[in-house]
């Protein structure tokens, strides 16, 4: 199983939990706020600055298994050093909780200029 499918099913699992434990406490959540997305620059191509958001410096870039769509969001490397806790690992590779961020990830949608 390569890095893409395991931390796959490590978001949609830890999406799930916590989805779970909302449910439990009676709040309601979107399960794309909780999901944790692959952050580090290792995983990412054509990375450029564009830009901060909350403090934040934001990157365009692609991910080196779908270099078809194009991103906005964070380096976890970036992250580690600001909002610790919202950094873990997946499979020697760091993800970004961006919910603890109180950003979201966007793509880029490559039809507007």
């Amino acid at each position: 199983m390569g890095f893409n499918q395991y931390a796959m099913n490590v978001q949609q699992q830890n999406a799930y939990e916590a989805q779970q434990s909302q449910s439990k406490e009676g709040l309601v959540g979107s399960l794309a706020q909780l999901a944790l997305f692959a952050s580090d620059v290792r995983l990412k191509d054509n990375v450029k600055y564009v830009g901060k958001e909350k403090g934040h410096n934001l990157y365009e870039f692609s991910y080196k298994w779908d270099k078809d769509k194009k991103y906005i969001g964070v380096m976890a490397q970036d992250i580690l050093d600001t909002h610790p806790k919202a950094v873990t690992v997946v499979d020697g590779y760091y993800a970004v909780d961006y919910s603890k961020l109180n950003i979201e990830l966007k793509e880029k949608n490559w039809w507007v200029h």
